[in-house]
């Protein structure tokens, strides 16, 4: 049941707080009393449409608490915990609308969407107008009046729990699964790693001999005269006679002699374009 009604600059309210007894409580009075002010206050605080005019024109700002005690077992105490929120205690609802027309929800303190604000007050509260019969027709009311109608409300909470606790068994799974395809990748690519390195079988050391090879082979000095010493890491050319011994620094030497005869080649002096002798 409502048992306390907070309201702060709805209207012509700058500050009003009610409580209300066990029982039926009935409130009176003439046309333009306020009466009405009252249910659209409770009506934000339930998640309602609201508009900026219901702001009063000397704030920035209304805000509008109600406060509920409920059994145990009522549908909305457990539609809140399942939405993990705070169901303990009594259940507050508050609703803040600036000038502007933004607003912002709460339930038990904790931040909410509109939407779920209007959700919970739905389960709270009962508002009966010449219209509501048409409330008949929302789908989404169909399944708590056929369990209402059916005292399924105990069934009904332990099979919520029940299907959410398959539904976290399932998430588990999913992840389970998604870690051993994720550690069977790995494992294929350190066995192909593992045999890469088997196949180059490398030895301690030979890297700075590779590196060293490398930097000859990339070397773009010729090679010394027909005669000379021998270049390391040079390779005799088939056919090459005694008196002449080929040798080519394996990579280097087309380079170089592509060089060479580039700079030969620029360096030749051009004819002279002046006039003969006389």
């Amino acid at each position: 049941m409502l048992t306390a009604l907070s309201i702060r600059n709805v209207v012509l309210i700058e500050r009003l707080e009610l409580e209300f007894a066990g029982g039926l409580s009935v409130l009176t009075g003439e046309t333009g009393a306020g009466k009405s002010i009252l249910l659209d206050a409770l009506g934000l605080a339930l998640g309602q449409r609201a508009e900026s005019g219901l702001v009063g024109s000397w704030a920035n700002s209304a805000i509008v608490t109600a406060e509920f005690n409920l059994s145990a077992g009522h549908a909305a105490r457990a539609f809140i915990a399942e939405q993990g929120l705070d169901a303990e205690g009594p259940i507050v609802l508050r609703r803040q609308l600036n000038a502007d027309g933004k607003s912002r929800a709460f339930v038990n303190d904790q931040p909410v969407g509109v939407g779920l604000l209007r959700q919970v007050g739905a389960r709270l509260v009962e508002v009966e107008g010449q219209f509501e019969a048409h409330g008949l027709m929302d789908a989404s009311t169909h399944r708590d009046l056929l369990d209402e109608f059916a005292d399924l409300g105990k069934a009904n909470q332990e099979c919520a729990l029940h299907h959410r606790d398959w539904r976290e068994a399932v998430r588990q799974l999913k992840q389970a699964r998604e870690h051993q395809e994720l550690a069977e990748r790995d494992a294929d690519f350190l066995r192909h790693a593992l045999s890469e390195l088997e196949r180059i079988d490398p030895k301690e050391g030979e890297e700075e001999t590779l590196s060293r090879e490398r930097a000859l082979l990339s070397s773009r000095d010729l090679p010394p005269c027909p005669g000379g010493p021998p270049l390391p890491h040079a390779r005799r050319i088939p056919g090459a006679h005694e008196g002449h011994p080929g040798v080519l620094p394996a990579g280097g030497l087309a380079r170089g002699l592509a060089g060479r005869h580039s700079r030969l080649t620029l360096q030749q002096p051009r004819p002279s374009r002046g006039k003969g002798p006389r």
